[in-house]
């Protein structure tokens, strides 16, 4: 798995228009409720496969990789990703609210001694209104990754934001 920009990009080892951008690690903080991604970009899908080995050693010193990884400034190191799904609930509210209201009073004719006219008025008075009412809220919640594997679940959101960089339709699933 892996995104290939395919658009003319400068990186720290030259101009490519295949720049291979693959997730070499994760962290995932459950009881914070977040994913952490951390992509690395390689010139082409040629220097990352050069970058991958077969065999575990764990004698193997990674100068070889670090040879082989490109950077951009556009593809940041660590991308920080939600782990939540979103819960609707109710609450009760009580709400007071200015309200107004046209009323008539009869009031004395200055014009006309001993009679009465109508003449309108504003009327403003508090209200209380109470009730219950829905609202969203983002839960922490494994379901999202353990639904799919990781990988399923961390690369459409890189995408999304190598996307906002280099521009919709310009990566790819590689």
């Amino acid at each position: 798995m892996a995104l290939i920009i395919n658009t003319s990009i400068g990186t720290s080892k030259g101009i490519t228009d295949e720049g291979y951008v693959r997730i070499e690690s994760f962290e995932f903080r459950k009881n914070l409720g977040y994913l952490r991604v951390f992509p690395v970009l390689y010139m082409n899908s040629g220097s990352a496969e050069s970058a991958s080995y077969e065999e575990y050693d764990d004698q193997r010193p990674d100068a070889a990789n670090e040879e082989l990884k490109a950077k951009n400034d556009n593809i940041l190191e660590i991308y920080k990703f939600a782990v939540t799904e979103s819960v609707t609930r109710t609450r009760d509210f009580s709400r007071t609210y200015l309200v107004s209201e046209s009323v008539d009073i009869m009031v004395p004719d200055p014009s006309n001694p001993g009679s009465e006219i109508t003449q309108s008025n504003i009327d403003y008075r508090n209200e209380t209104v109470t009730g219950s009412e829905d609202y969203q809220v983002n839960l922490i919640s494994t379901n999202p990754i353990s639904e799919v594997s990781i990988y399923d679940f961390a690369y459409p959101l890189l995408k999304a934001k190598l996307e906002e960089s280099f521009g919709e339709g310009n990566v790819i699933n590689g």
